[in-house]
C-alpha cells in the first residue's frame, strides 16, 4: 500500500493522489504516520464532507495535528461505510 501513495511525477514533485471513502477507510496507521506527505494528509481531509472547522487553514497545521485529523476522518469513513474501524 505504501508505494500506492507516491505519484512519480516527471517534474520531481509528487502530486497528492485523490482519495475516496474506500481508499481512506483502508489507510493503515503506518501510511498515515510514516508514509503520507503533508499534502496527501491535507488531500484526505479535504476530500470528504467531514465536519471539521479549519479546512481553509490546513496548510498551517503541524504534521501531528494533520495525522490526528486523518485518523478521525478514517474512523468516520469506516463508520459511513459500515466497516469496523481500525
Amino acid at each position: 500500500m505504501a508505494t500506492d501513495l507516491i505519484d512519480n511525477a516527471p517534474s520531481g514533485a509528487a502530486a497528492p493522489r485523490e482519495f475516496d471513502l474506500e481508499s481512506i477507510s483502508v489507510l493503515s496507521d503506518d501510511d498515515i504516520h510514516r508514509v503520507m506527505t503533508i499534502p496527501e494528509l491535507i488531500a484526505v481531509i479535504r476530500s470528504v464532507d467531514y465536519p471539521f472547522a479549519g479546512k481553509e487553514r490546513l496548510e498551517f497545521f503541524d504534521r501531528d495535528t494533520l495525522q490526528r485529523v486523518v485518523c478521525l476522518v478514517r474512523r468516520w469513513t469506516c463508520n459511513r461505510l459500515g466497516k469496523l474501524s481500525l
